[in-house]
């Protein structure tokens, strides 16, 4: 056993373990915090050649790929980190009061559903609105009644 190669499995192991690190590397390009600054123009121009490997990158970070609409830029993956840390900083002041945790719950909520929505396959949400409404108040009710909870149990 060659614990580097991992020969005893053979080419099967080495082929899995390079499409692991490939979607890796794929999901790093794509939440590169660089793509915020990506216009509209930087995106065309990406269209024109996709098969270079710059503008694949490009292009998967910021153009669905079912509809091949521009991602808005506060929904791309790349801003997710950007967006929570505001958002975790508000949910985590002093004693919030119940509106402020209302309101810091609805926030985080709404984004992760954008995210998810912009991001997502749309065969499976097409006509579904109600099963996303139904969602979103279900994780804002149930992160403001762990909030409340919690807030009780410390105090």
């Amino acid at each position: 056993f060659n614990r580097r190669t991992a020969s005893w499995r053979g080419s099967k192991q080495t082929q899995i373990d390079s499409a692991y690190w490939e979607r890796v590397r794929l999901f790093q390009r794509v939440i590169d915090p660089r793509n915020l600054f990506a216009t509209q123009s930087d995106i065309s121009q990406a269209r024109i050649n996709p098969s270079d490997p710059a503008n694949r990158a490009l292009l998967t970070a910021t153009v669905h790929p079912e509809t091949g609409a521009t991602i808005p830029l506060p929904l791309r993956l790349s801003a997710f980190l950007p967006m929570n840390i505001v958002l975790v900083a508000g949910m985590l002041q002093a004693r919030p009061s119940m509106l402020s945790a209302l309101a810091w719950q609805t926030a985080n909520q709404s984004v992760n559903v954008g995210v998810n929505w912009a991001n997502g396959n749309r065969a499976s949400t097409e006509g579904r609105m109600g099963d996303i409404a139904t969602g979103f108040v279900s994780a804002v009710g149930a992160s403001c009644a762990t909030v409340f909870g919690l807030s009780r149990c410390v105090s």
